[in-house]
Order: C-alpha cells, then structure tokens, then sequence
C-alpha cells in the first residue's frame, strides 16, 4: 500500500511516522524548514512515545509522486482547495482520499476537485505540535483516526486501510456514521477554540472561572443546534456531554487555533466559527454568543 500524507504538518506527521514504522511506504508532502528537515534528517517523535526515522521519502511536489492508495489529507482547512488541485497527480483510479481536517465540509470542497468517488469521510483526535523542524511532539494519550465511507457502508477500500492502520498500532474507527462523527468533533473543537481563542487562555483557567465556563457550553449547544437543522444525527444533549468531559481535561489544554494565535499564525476561524454563524443565519437559529467569539477571534486574524 502506498500512502502519501498531503500536509505533513504535526498531524500528518505523526500518522505518517506510524505507519512507516510498520512497513508501509509513506511519501510526505511538506514545506520549508519541516521539509528540508525530513529530507536531511528524517523524522523524530517525541513526547509520550519515542522514536526516530532517520531517513524518510519527503517531497514539496505531489506530481513527483504519482498515483497512490491512499492520501491522509491533513492542510489546514484555509488551504482545502489549492491543496486538493495540487493532489490530483496521485489519484489514480482506486485512490482514496482520507481528510482528517477540522470543519465539516472538506469531503464535498475536495471532492468537488478530484471525484466524490475517492472520497472518504475523516477525522482525527490527537495533540501534536512540531517543536523544531523535523521532530512532531505527542502532548496527549489519545491519538485516534475515524474514517468511513459517507454512505456508512463498509468496503474493501476501507477495510484494507483499517488493517494498515492496525499493523500501525494507530487507534482507529472504521465508522458507520462517518458524518455525524465529523460533527461531534466539530461541535467539540469549535467550541473550545471559540471560548480558548477568545480568551487567549487554556482550558484549566476558563473552568475555574464559572462564567467563562459557562460561556462554553452556551458554544456547543449553539453548534449542536445549527447541526440538527443541517439535519445531522447529534444527540440533543451533546453540549451537556461535552460540558462534562471537559471538567477533566488537562489543566494547560489549548486549541490549535490558541497555538496559531499565539504565533501570529493564520487562523481556521471561517472554517470553524464562521461556519456556526452562517448557517445560523442560514435556518434561522440565533447564534448570539458564536456571534461575538467569532467576531472577536477574526479581529485577530493576520492579514
């Protein structure tokens, strides 16, 4: 199986270095000093597991590549739709194509380029950043990737990566509700880079102050709500759930989104807050306080 990781950032990154360690042959497509890194001194992952590739494949150009079985497609979703022209030299007639990108509509903006009959649906649990170039930080004990057909069928195309990432040693669920997973992530990681964004603090200083907390769960009951009248399956007491489980997060827990903000990096925030309120306005449903995150988020979004 021949596996190509299309933005090999900290994500692509660790999944691709698994997947290596278990025989699989891994092209990363990445850029700048990543890149050059990998080319010249391979691969370390750090963290709550360690290990180094000392030599790996590492391209800028997919055409160079040629047709594979599977594209884990991990850019950053404001780059979805150059990055999904720039694959098109890997997808021969059976490659799948796996995004594990935030957001709810990456399945349709790379299909739309590609075919819809490479597309799988995708996501990701992890937490993973690159300290220096070269090396990808494990930060959490959950590193998990969901997939499956968007009809929730089983196929042969899935079951084989099922059994790739297996030999890997990665958690992964071949779903049957790929689509409804994708938004339960969604309502989970637009509210908390919605209230963490906004206050520029982690997750531990936001619960202890119960207003602010508050203010999160006010940001997943109004994602939850704008996914029900897109007519996807969520629980209606999610925002309840999530507003639980998240009393046991890690103290210095932080979005991506924070991570980008605090290195003056280019946000996801049309991607993730600005969704929420345009199909608000879309169905009629009241977004008051995905309102104003979302305002202030995008103030601080580099030109």
């Amino acid at each position: 199986m021949r596996i190509a990781i299309m933005g090999s950032g900290a994500t692509g990154s660790y999944f691709g270095a698994k997947l290596i360690q278990a025989g699989y042959d891994v092209t990363f497509i990445a850029r700048g000093a990543h890149l050059q890194a990998l080319q010249t001194e391979g691969l370390k992952v750090i963290g709550l597991e360690e290990f180094h590739l000392p030599q790996v494949t590492a391209t800028n150009d997919p055409a160079a590549v040629g047709p594979v079985d599977v594209i884990i497609f991990a850019v950053k979703a404001y780059d979805t739709d150059e990055a999904a022209r720039l694959i098109l030299p890997m997808v021969g007639p059976e490659t799948m194509v796996v995004p594990i990108q935030n957001g709810v509509d990456s399945v349709d903006r790379i299909g739309a380029v590609v075919g819809m009959e490479h597309m799988v649906g995708g996501l990701c649990r992890i937490s993973v950043d690159i300290p220096v170039p070269g090396t990808v930080r494990l930060n959490s004990p959950f590193k998990e990737l969901f997939f499956g057909e968007m009809n929730g069928a089983p196929s042969v195309r899935t079951t084989a990566f099922a059994g790739a990432l297996e030999r890997a040693g990665v958690t992964h669920k071949l779903s049957t509700e790929i689509n409804v997973d994708i938004w339960k992530k969604f309502v989970f990681i637009t509210a908390m880079a919605g209230i963490t964004g906004a206050t520029r603090s982690a997750i531990g200083p936001i619960r202890e102050c119960p207003e602010t907390f508050e203010l999160y769960r006010k940001l997943a009951a109004e994602v939850v709500a704008v996914g029900r009248a897109e007519g996807v399956a969520l629980p209606a007491d999610l925002a309840d759930v999530l507003f639980e489980q998240a009393k046991g997060l890690a103290h210095g827990m932080k979005a991506s989104l924070l991570v980008d903000l605090e290195k003056g990096k280019r946000l996801e925030v049309e991607t993730l807050q600005g969704t929420v309120c345009r199909l608000g306005r879309k169905h009629n449903i009241a977004t008051p306080v995905m309102d104003v995150i979302y305002a202030l988020i995008k103030m601080n979004q580099p030109t």
